[in-house]
C-alpha cells in the first residue's frame, strides 16, 4: 500500500520539520503556533488527505 503522507515528499517514518519545532522537551523556547496558522494548516492537510481518499475509492470501485 502507498504512503498516506498529507505532505509531498515525505518519506514513511520521517518527522516533518514543523512538528519537531513544537515537541515537548525543546528547549529552544520557540513560540508555538498561531491557532489561525495551525488551522490553516490542518485545512491544507485534510484537503489533500480528501484528495487521497477519493482517489483510493474510485481505484477500489473500478477493480
Amino acid at each position: 500500500m502507498p504512503s498516506m503522507s498529507t505532505e509531498l515528499g515525505a518519506q514513511d517514518g520521517a518527522v516533518p520539520p514543523d512538528a519537531t519545532a513544537d515537541s515537548p522537551g525543546n528547549a529552544d523556547g520557540s513560540p508555538s503556533a498561531l491557532p489561525g496558522k495551525i488551522y490553516e494548516q490542518a485545512t491544507a492537510r485534510l484537503a489533500v488527505i480528501i484528495g487521497e481518499w477519493q482517489q483510493a475509492r474510485d481505484a477500489l470501485l473500478r477493480g
